[in-house]
């Protein structure tokens, strides 16, 4: 392990003693939004050097580079040690280390969203649907849909057999188009809870 790489155990310390950090996920945006570390931002490993001083402007913030195991975050770092961004560091076997035990405990980007989601669902009441109930309505031919809130990149790896793609806030706009009577059952996927659930309280 090289000066400019660090391991998830200190990477997990760094998040948590209240110092100023800077965490750049660079994976292809794609792909970025499972397990993303905590307070990290999207910044593809391809613009990296172009734009780390747009979004890093101070060369003294801990930086850490997170990719996805190929190794492209360390020879990032030792670049920005040789031009003297010695503060930049490359987390060692990126993502996947890092979620290596599964996300169980992790400080992630989905940490805290599944939390403040479950703590809606469980003041408001938000209903929920099973599998096995959805497809029981489906062979019954009941008036039911699927509006998936994830990106269009998530939907196309996989869906609900039957949804339709409704990204973000595109959810709230198209809903009339999209379910022209107050009849029918709606329902809303996403990859885990927060997004859903949200977009159920709008």
């Amino acid at each position: 392990m090289s000066a400019s790489t660090i391991d998830s155990e200190t990477f997990r310390q760094w998040l948590a003693d209240g110092e100023e950090l800077a965490v750049l996920d660079i994976r292809d945006s794609a792909i970025v939004g499972y397990a993303s570390p905590l307070f990290a931002t999207n910044l593809p490993a391809a613009q990296v050097e172009a734009e780390i001083d747009r979004f890093i402007p101070r060369k003294a913030v801990r930086t850490v580079l997170a990719d996805d195991g190929s190794g492209v975050a360390e020879r990032l770092a030792e670049r920005f040690a040789e031009r003297g961004r010695s503060q930049v560091f490359a987390l060692a076997g990126g993502i996947p280390e890092w979620t290596k035990d599964d996300v169980e405990g992790l400080p992630t980007f989905d940490t805290p969203g599944v939390d403040f989601s479950l703590a809606i669902r469980d003041e408001k009441g938000t209903p929920v649907i099973t599998v096995a109930k959805l497809a029981a309505l489906k062979a019954k031919k009941a008036d039911v849909v699927v509006l998936d809130s994830r990106t269009v990149a998530e939907f196309d790896k996989d869906h609900v057999p039957g949804a339709i793609s409704v990204p973000g806030a595109e959810l709230v706009l198209r809903f009339a188009d999209l379910v022209p009577s107050p009849d029918t059952q709606v329902i809303v996927s996403c990859a885990g809870l927060p997004r859903a659930t949200s977009a159920r309280r709008r």
